[in-house]
């Protein structure tokens, strides 16, 4: 499905003018639309009246070729909760919207209530990443048949399910062919639909894992005619006490322990479960489930509970669901698991509702099996490799001091940030030294979450302006603010005052103190979104009516309207690339150095400025001191042992491959000595760009995709 010229057109002047910057490029890089995607981002933008619009037209039309464009209207329509005016442009452009306009009203009207509760906001960051889709393709006589299910992280290699999703073979007895049949398929969030494994590898950004050999941990079977009567008798009771249709399996790898994408410093790790009382399955509780309908990218329905059944195990919601979403997680409006979906309820012909089992009597019987399984997964984790767009495998030698720097950031520590968790410099003189690569690594970090944006200046990609009214507006716009506002830009002064006048250089005082005053005031108030919840609630309670909980009524008729104020992003990351190279001029350096606080206590930094993080990349601050700054000392030789042994054992630890250390200590020794001796021939030959660093690299890529290769495992 592809969208229309004009309809690209009108997307893409949405996206400049109400997205988050960044956030279309970070979808690019996922689903790997563009093979180098800082050079298609200066090639569009470079001469552009409005690059903002250029740049955001061109992704677009690179994913109408690939028909992603309506995919993702649909996963940005969900995001852009606070703006009208984008809803109203982009939700016509939508797949549901283009596929089912009745469907799509109703998904309007859920989603303008229940994501706009700040749990719900994590859906598509945490929890939709905890939800897969599964997919088998079965050989049933001569027939070749393919099924999908959804399913759901409980730790880190165990997934929750509809047992009739995967029973097929089991009732044959070819239970132990179910590994060869079915693979587990993660990050799905955009494509045409999974018609067979043979599809797959054309789906890019996903993540797709195996079952373990001993793949069936616990199960109990399903109900044929579940779902389908309205009287059950006493034998028919219990049947559905005993049958719970769900199976709690392994898989091959610890998905819930490995970064949602590669590079990421946060693992994906898995719904907890809790301890549900009555009061979880009140009528009219709030239930939404994360879902693969058909096999379809992952979407999300949101509904209420109507009624439990009198077996006691089973509960009925008025929601959408569809063929394909067997398994997946019924949540309450707090996020807990209430139930497993299984099947339709139709007990008198036509469909009254979906049915699931209640979690409430399948947590018992898994708990001993999650015995060891946390409640929370690990906050954060080391990466050792960075995600590209061009799928090349680039691992990470080391650079612990980068990655603990941006971790303060993600997983702060209790008390107040310092000075040096703002303020990161990479301290290398030489070319080939890795400080580029810092940009890559802070990425590649940064990509699971949406609400963080990335801006770098100097390099390759981005020329260093040397005027300070260039340099603050490739800033402002990379921040989203429109130019209308950046036309209230302080003016340079004329002159300089007289040496003699006690308030010294006007040009600097414009440059230190205006210029900071106004960039932080306009990009304050651009952050900030303010949110009619009052509003919100009565466009609910004219779409529910009498459905419409109490408290929502409460808040539609209060008076004064409930005002709330959101942002429109979290962090900015601000990189100075080629320091060594081109120095700031002396006004740029001194705005950056009031913006960054450094004439002012730490605790005297507030606001937006907080939350602004600063990489300099060849250059140490000479307007910091150094315990101020976060600094990483980088060179060009060849890696040491220990950092090249710690890759390669983090590559086969992530990917479930046995390993001896001492295996890996030997294969770290023959890579090492192999740079020395290529480095001197690559010289002889005229080859100078390579230095030990950047052949380390390679040579321990290379034997990564080698090891990967040969046990079957996916990079």
């Amino acid at each position: 499905m592809k969208l229309t010229a004009n309809e690209l057109d009108t997307f893409a002047a949405s996206c400049a003018r109400h997205l988050n910057p960044g956030r279309l490029e970070s979808f690019a890089r996922q689903h790997k639309l563009i093979d180098d995607i800082e050079e298609f981002i200066k090639l569009h933008s470079v001469g552009q009246s409005n690059s903002a619009y250029s740049v955001a037209r061109a992704i677009l039309d690179k994913a109408n070729q690939r028909e992603l464009a309506c995919d993702i209207a649909e996963i940005f329509f969900s995001e852009m909760l606070w703006s009208d005016e984008f809803k109203s442009a982009v939700g016509p452009l939508t797949r549901s919207a283009k596929s089912d306009v009745q469907a799509h009203q109703a998904l309007m009207a859920r989603r303008d209530h229940f994501l706009s509760d700040s749990n719900l906001k994590s859906l598509a960051n945490t929890i939709g990443a905890r939800v897969c889709c599964i997919v088998g393709e079965l050989l049933i006589g001569v027939e070749t048949r393919v099924t999908t299910g959804t399913g759901f992280l409980v730790g880190p290699d165990l997934v929750l399910t509809s047992m009739h999703v995967l029973d097929t073979l089991v009732q044959a007895g070819r239970a132990g062919e179910v590994p060869d049949c079915f693979k587990v398929i993660f990050n799905y969030e955009a494509g045409s639909g999974i018609t067979g494994l043979a599809n797959i590898d054309q789906l890019a950004g996903i993540r797709v894992v195996g079952l373990s050999p001993d793949w069936l941990v616990y199960s109990r079977d399903k109900v044929d005619w579940d779902g389908n009567r309205a009287h059950p008798t006493p034998a028919d009771i219990t049947e559905l006490k005993s049958k719970l249709d769900f199976a709690l399996i392994r898989l091959a790898e610890p998905v819930g322990l490995q970064p949602i994408r590669p590079g990421n410093l946060k693992p994906r790790g898995w719904l907890p479960i809790a301890r549900l009382t009555s009061a979880n399955f009140q009528n009219q509780t709030r239930i939404i489930i994360p879902q693969h309908p058909e096999g379809w990218p992952r979407q999300f329905d949101f509904g209420r509970l109507d009624k439990l059944l009198p077996c006691g195990t089973r509960m009925v919601s008025i929601i959408e669901t569809a063929a394909g979403t067997s398994g997946a997680p019924c949540l309450d409006k707090e996020m807990r698991i209430v139930g497993i979906h299984n099947a339709a309820y139709r007990p008198n012909g036509p469909v009254e509702g979906n049915q699931a089992i209640r979690f409430d009597v399948v947590e018992p019987l898994i708990a001993a099996h999650l015995a060891n399984v946390s409640v929370d997964p690990p906050k954060a984790m080391g990466a050792w490799r960075v995600e590209r767009t061009d799928s090349t495998l680039s691992p990470i030698l080391g650079r612990t001091r980068l990655l603990n720097w941006i971790n303060a950031t993600l997983s702060p520590a209790d008390g107040a940030m310092s000075r040096a968790d703002r303020v990161y410099a990479a301290d290398a003189s030489k070319a080939g030294s890795g400080k580029t690569f810092s940009t890559h690594i802070l990425r590649s970090a940064l990509s699971a979450d949406r609400s963080h944006i990335v801006i770098v200046l100097g390099g390759s990609t981005e020329l260093l302006p040397e005027k300070l009214e260039d340099f603050v507006t490739i800033l402002a716009e990379a921040f989203g603010v429109s130019k209308d506002i950046l036309a209230t830009m302080p003016e340079r002064p004329s002159a300089d005052l007289p040496p003699h006048a006690q308030d010294g250089d006007k040009v600097d005082r414009w440059a230190s103190n205006k210029m900071v005053n106004w960039f932080t005031d306009i990009l304050e108030k651009h952050r900030k979104i303010e949110v009619n919840k009052s509003e919100r609630a009565r466009i609910v309670l004219a779409e529910l009516g009498a459905d419409t909980p109490q408290h929502m009524v409460d808040i539609a008729n209060e008076a004064p309207d409930i005002i709330v104020e959101e942002k429109r992003w979290s962090v900015g990351w601000i990189a100075i690339d080629d320091l060594n190279v081109v120095s700031m001029s002396a006004h740029v350096k001194s705005f950056v150095s009031a913006l960054l606080g450094a004439d002012v206590a730490e605790s005297s930094v507030t606001g937006v400025r907080q939350d602004l993080r600063w990489l300099f990349l060849g250059y140490v601050p000479d307007f910091l001191l150094s315990e101020e700054v976060t600094i990483e000392h980088l060179d060009t030789g060849v890696p040491e042992l220990q950092l090249i042994e710690a890759v390669i054992r983090s590559a086969v630890e992530e990917a479930n491959i046995d390993a001896e250390d001492d295996e890996i200590v030997t294969q770290a020794m023959v890579i090492r000595g192999l740079v020395p001796p290529l480095l001197t021939k690559f010289l002889a030959a005229g080859i100078d760009q390579e230095t030990g660093l950047s052949l380390g690299q390679q040579l321990v890529a290379d034997h990564i995709q080698a090891i990967y290769k040969e046990n079957g495992r996916q990079l």
